[in-house]
């Protein structure tokens, strides 16, 4: 990553905004431009986020069939590749188990939810091994 921001107002808010208001650490920053810039033409070109929301889909499907009827997860919600897996316990030994056994990174979210969020370049083959991971790792 390379560290990037961007500051949008209304017109009637920028046409207030007189020199010296506000500041950056990166403004005007050429490289970060060009990064945006690249980043931004493979999103479009390569239809990075309607891929990511196929493959989201499939992501939370898949965790339907494996979890969905199992005493440990309460639900399995999602939007995109941003999914949410409520357990009925405390998930940071799932966590442990999917980095350690699986090299599965995943997040917790409040007490209960086990939080997936893959990158969007994520393939099915991948998608399996994280919802066969999670599996596992619900199991011990």
């Amino acid at each position: 990553g390379y560290p990037v921001s961007l500051v949008a107002v209304r017109s009637e808010l920028a046409n207030n905004i007189k020199l010296g208001d506000h500041g950056s650490t990166y403004g005007s920053n050429p490289l970060a431009f060009a990064a945006v810039a690249g980043a931004t033409r493979a999103l479009l070109e390569d239809n990075v986020v309607e891929k990511a929301a196929k493959i989201g889909k499939v992501l939370i499907k898949r965790l339907f069939e494996e979890l969905g009827n199992t005493r440990f997860v309460r639900e399995i919600r999602g939007v995109g590749l941003m999914v949410g897996i409520e357990l009925r316990k405390e998930p940071t030994p799932v966590l442990r188990c999917l980095q350690e056994k699986h090299r599965v990174i995943a997040l917790k979210a409040g007490s209960t939810v086990l939080r997936l969020l893959p990158p969007y370049m994520i393939n099915l083959e991948d998608v399996e091994r994280v919802v066969e991971g999670v599996k596992r790792c619900l199991s011990y």
